[in-house]
Order: structure tokens, then sequence, then C-alpha cells
């Protein structure tokens, strides 16, 4: 995102160009910055957003940058043979610093004032990763964990993006420094292309969270960049020589507002071949301007120009003023939106003319040494504090007291449910983590007892912990059994198989009981799963879906129904209100389960007929002793899963698949 007006001749330079200012170039970063705002904005209905590619402005910055970098450092490298480094960084910390700063220090009151205990931490340890540029590596960490809170109401997630370029260009000097005294620049920068170009596509194939947040998967939309920057100052004449080369930016500006307008993150390999025409969009704009070509001249426009010159700020600005209006009000109005629009040109502007410009020109080293360093400190002691105090959960009290016993925080009540595996796991930390994957002490160890009961396994995602925990804390209303539990991916991939065959438990075990959450596109691998349990010589049984329920403007019903009513909260009509917002296609997944388990002639347990009870129209989001039951969606709390695990006893939930056995230790057939 680096913009330069260095209109100077570089002395004694062999290139055939000057680094002179293009303000086409800003019109690009206001078409870029304007695609991500309205991408952010969410503006329509789920699945139907208008510009669902605007995520694409942020590879525009990408080539953007790596153009206008590469022309500087090629012409500094031509007229003194190095790279001043010192010089370099200090250039890209004028730039990129004061903004981000000043940004940083506005929103830490508000996050404050707005954010709950365990999103506070999270805020904290995000404004040290964006200080420190490795924001990418932070976020990929926190959004790949199970259950992560959305990331439209993260504040500074989108400082990812800085932190790429920045790690890009930590290299990227002395590489460039490298290739240019053995004149291979033409030749490497091209190849490097192709290479991240083929990395990026597999890499997404493989893990496209790694690759979303990876610098190595964006590298080659910089080096495309620079190698625009090497040809402008090498040769301008490279494809100048076509008759209709005047058409070209305006088939490279069709093609960009093709992709944003059309591409679909959840549809395409991102990064990979399918930002590649957008890349090419970009390539033929720059490369073929002209003050005379229509979409030059356009770009070229003051409106553009403005945005353009602004595309920092407003970059920096929109998303915390959107993530902290969603947290405000979850289903914003239109109006709404506007707000916010206008509070991002606003508060842009604002940074535009007082921090960036003065820090960039007239601000000493010494005052932006002390301003730096200043907010630095400030930014490392609130995440330290916050982080030693847990978020000051106290900061709440109208929460509290509108809560009661209850606990408000729903990342606290997600933790704890995982604090029975924690607990049997001795020194092994077990997290969220664990839904998809086996622990080591599920893996290595044998957590039956030497005694007669029937073994049941329970294996599946982090719905199976539910169940698990479910019936480990009604432990004395099953005394004749023992339970164990075994973490999966939904889709029971090959690796994982091998890894439960070869468990103590699992080899113990005498029913192997799956519960998961079932999708479409992974209920298809149950049958041949269940072949294998059964050739292994175990008793299999399938446990459907538990009741799902819709998000009311992204906050359980509980949470949302509490906030509404206050102190005049019906629990009847809360159950009511919950049976109206169950998800059905977790219904569909569910028979879909049945069938199979009706096919291969196995047991199927109803799981959700623990939480809802049809005849008389309510679902249970809390005990009968006034404990929220569920943290999410459907995720059981603590409380919940001791109550349904009670509801599973009342209702002799096991009976038919232990009345099947009889046989097993000859245990039940003595009851």
């Amino acid at each position: 995102m680096q913009r330069s007006k260095n209109q100077r001749q570089m002395p004694n330079s062999k290139y055939q160009r000057s680094i002179t200012y293009s303000p086409e170039i800003d019109g690009l970063r206001a078409i870029a910055v304007i695609s991500v705002i309205i991408y952010h904005l969410k503006i329509g209905s789920t699945g139907s957003y208008f510009l669902p590619g605007g995520f694409l402005g942020v590879d525009l910055f990408f080539v953007i940058s790596g153009y206008l970098i590469t022309k500087i450092l090629l012409a500094e490298l031509d007229a003194s043979g190095r790279i001043s480094i010192t010089k370099f960084y200090w250039r890209r910390a004028r730039r990129i610093l004061p903004a981000l700063l000043f940004v940083i220090i506005i929103f830490i009151p508000i996050a404050w004032i707005i954010l709950l205990p365990s999103e506070i931490e999270i805020f904290a340890h995000s404004l040290l990763a964006s200080l420190l540029f490795y924001a990418n590596i932070f976020w990929l960490e926190t959004q790949s964990a199970y259950g992560a809170q959305s990331a439209l109401l993260q504040p500074f997630l989108h400082i990812w993006s800085l932190a790429v370029e920045e790690q890009f260009y930590i290299v990227f000097p002395l590489f460039l420094a490298f290739l240019h005294r053995r004149s291979w620049v033409g030749f490497a920068i091209p190849v490097l292309i192709v290479l991240g170009l083929i990395f990026a596509y597999t890499t997404t194939l493989w893990k496209p969270n790694l690759s979303f947040y990876s610098p190595t998967s964006r590298a080659w939309e910089m080096l495309v960049g620079s190698l625009m920057g090497w040809l402008s100052l090498r040769s301008n004449r490279f494809g100048k020589s076509l008759t209709d080369k005047r058409l070209l930016p305006t088939v490279g500006i069709i093609i960009i507002l093709w992709s944003i307008v059309t591409f679909r993150f959840s549809e395409i390999v991102h990064p990979g071949l399918a930002t590649a025409p957008l890349i090419l969009g970009v390539f033929l704009v720059i490369w073929f301007a002209e003050p005379r070509e229509p979409v030059t001249r356009l770009l070229s426009t003051r409106p553009f120009v403005w945005i353009g010159l602004r595309s920092y700020a407003l970059y920096l600005w929109h998303f915390p003023i959107f993530a902290f209006g969603r947290h405000l009000n979850a289903l914003p109005e239109p109006l709404e939106k506007a707000t916010w629009i206008a509070l991002t040109f606003a508060m842009a502007t604002f940074s535009y003319r007082f921090v960036e410009e003065p820090f960039r020109r007239r601000v000493t080293k010494l005052t932006f040494a002390g301003f730096g360093s200043a907010i630095a400190a400030c930014v490392i002691g609130f995440t330290i504090t916050v982080s030693i105090n847990q978020g000051f959960p106290n900061r709440f009290p109208q929460l509290q007291a509108l809560y009661g016993k209850n606990e408000f925080d729903n990342e606290v009540l997600r933790d704890l449910s995982w604090s029975i595996l924690d607990n049997l796991a001795g020194e092994e930390k077990i997290e969220t983590w664990n839904a998809h994957a086996p622990s080591q002490n599920e893996q290595n160890n044998l957590w039956y007892p030497d005694t007669d009961q029937i073994k049941i396994l329970i294996v599946g995602n982090s719905h199976s912990k539910d169940l698990f925990n479910a019936l480990y804390l009604n432990s004395d209303h099953f005394p004749d059994q023992a339970f164990a539990h075994f973490g999966m991916e939904s889709s029971f991939p090959a690796k994982q198989r091998e890894l439960l065959y070869d468990a103590p438990n699992f080899q113990a075990a005498d029913i192997v009981l799956i519960s998961s959450k079932y999708y479409e596109a992974t209920v298809e691998n149950l049958p041949g799963f269940i072949t294998q349990l059964r050739d292994l010589g175990k008793r299999v049984v399938l446990a459907g879906n538990t009741a799902e329920f819709s998000l009311i403007g992204n906050m359980p019903i509980f949470d949302w129904y509490i906030r509404r009513e206050g102190k005049n909260v019906s629990l009847s009509d809360l159950g009511t209100i919950a049976h109206q917002h169950e998800n059905v296609e977790t219904h569909k997944q569910s028979e879909l389960v049945k069938d199979i388990a009706e096919e291969m002639d196995i047991q199927f347990l109803d799981r959700r007929m623990l939480v809802c009870n049809d005849a008389d129209g309510v679902c249970d989001l809390i005990t009968k002793g006034g404990w929220k039951a569920l943290y999410d969606y459907g995720h059981w709390t603590i409380d919940g899963a001791r109550y349904f695990g009670q509801r599973a006893s009342e209702l002799d939930w096991l009976s038919p698949v232990l009345s099947e056995v009889p046989q097993l230790r000859g245990q039940l057939s003595t009851n």
C-alpha cells in the first residue's frame, strides 16, 4: 500500500524512464479500497452480498505495492549500486506506523467499554501482533480455532495484509540487490511468479486458511508488480508496439470489475489460479496507461485520486468501525451502515491530514521515535494488564446483575466445557483443537477401570465432547457403564482412523458410539467407517445431531432474549422461542444418519430428544436450576451437559443399546 510522489530523475541512470507520480495508480487504489469496504459492509442477504469479490481489493493493493517499491529500489540501486536498508525501513515506518498507531490508540478505550473479557483479551493480543507485524500469523491461529468468533467482529483482523507486506519486504530488498548485481532480475522474477502461483494454488487446495494468511502464497502478486517496476525502468517499450494497445487498459479494468463483482470466496481457489485474472487486469491497466487513454483519464480524475490518496487511512479505519458497530448491533439497518461509512471517511480524512502527512514530511525523527515508543509502550502495557486480569470481567456490573449466577461471556463457558477432558489429560493441555483431533491422552492411555463395566468409547468432533461430558458427569446414574472419548474430524479421515484403532481405549471398548455434527458432505463417509469398526469386532452405535438453533444477531437465543427482556424473562417463553428458531437443516442430516443406521442394522440414538420436547413445543436452553445450557448454536455448557445427562438417565436413553448386548461380560443379564 505504498504511494510515491517522487518526481526526481535519478542521476546517471541507464534506465529509460523517471520515477514520476502516476495519478491512475491512486485511482486503482480507490477501486481497491472501496471494493474492500463494500465487501466488509455485507450489503444484501446472507449468501448474496453485493460485490462478493470485493476481498480481491487487497490483492490489487499487493500488486501496486510491489510495482512502486521495486521502482524506488531499482532506481536507488542504479544510482548508487546499493540499497540503504536503514533508509528503506525508515521510509516504511514513516508511511505505515503513525496512522496505525493513531487508530490503535483511539480504539483502545472503545474496546474497554464494549468488548467482553474474552474478546478484549484477543483484542489486546491483536494490537501487539499488529505493531510487530505478525498479525497474519496471529489471526491464522485465532480464526482457525474451532468455534472462533466471527471475523467480522475482530476489530484489527484486517492488519493481516500489512503484516504480509512487511514480511515480504524483510527479504525482498536484499534479494533484489542480489539479483540486480548479477543482472538476473528480468529472468528470476518471472520464474518466481510462476513458481509462486503454483505454490499458492497447491497450498490453497491443501490448507486454505494457511494459504490465505501466508506471505508465500501472496508473494507472486507483489512480484508481478515488481516485474512491472523493472520493465518500466528497463524496457519502456515492452508490448507497447501493439496496434490496439490503447484498448488494453479497458480490457484490464473490465477484468478487475468482473472479478470483484462475480467472484465468491467460497467458490474459488484463492489465492491461486482464480486470482490470476485480476492480477492480469491490474497489469494491463498500469502498464498500458497513457494520459489520453480513457481508463487512465477516468482513474486520474479528482474523486478517484482523492480516495486513492486516503486509501491507506480508509483501509485502517473501516474495519474496526464496522466491527465495533456490529458489537453494538449485530443486525444493523442500512442507516447504521451509512453512518459507519460516513465515520470511516471522516476519520480517514482527519488522520490523513493531521497524522499521515505531517509524519511523512515534517515531523522530525526524534519526535517520530518518541511518539511511536510511547504508544508502543501503552499497547504492550495494555496487553499485559488485560491478560493478567483476564479481561477485567467486573467492567460490566449491569450485565452481571442481568445474568445473575450465569456467565455472560460465552467464550468462558466454551473453554470450561473442555475442562473435564483437560483434567483427565494431566499435563497435556486440552482446548478446542481436540474438537477435530485426538489428544495424546486419548491416543495412548487406557481410561477404563479394571471392572466388568461395559466400556463405551464416544468418538466424533466437539459434539462428542458434549455427550461424553453429559454421561461422565452422571456416572452415578450409569453404574454399569464406563466412558472414554476420542476426538475426530466429522469426515473421520483415514489417518485418524488408524490412530483410533491403535488406541488402548478402542481396543478395550465394547461399544463405539459415534456422536458428531454431521454434514451432508461427510455423512457419506459413515458406512465405510462403520464397516471397518465392525470388522475389528466392535459394536457400533450412531447418535444423531443435537438440537441446533439460529443465532439472533450473532448471539445465542438465551443471550439475545435475556438482554432484550431484562428482568422480565419468562422461562416458558424462552423454551417456545427456542423451538421456533431450531435449525431444520440439522434434522435433515440426522435423518440421513438414521437411514444409514437402519440400512446397516445398528442402533440409532436421538440426541435431539434430550434437548427438545415436540409435544410441548419447547427446547431447553436452561436447566431446571436456571443455568445456561448452551453457549452457542448447539454446544452444551458444563451445566447443560449435566442436565441433559440426567435426562438421558431418566429416559433410559442408552437402554436400547445395552439391552441388545447382554452377552457383554454378562453384566446386564443379572440386572
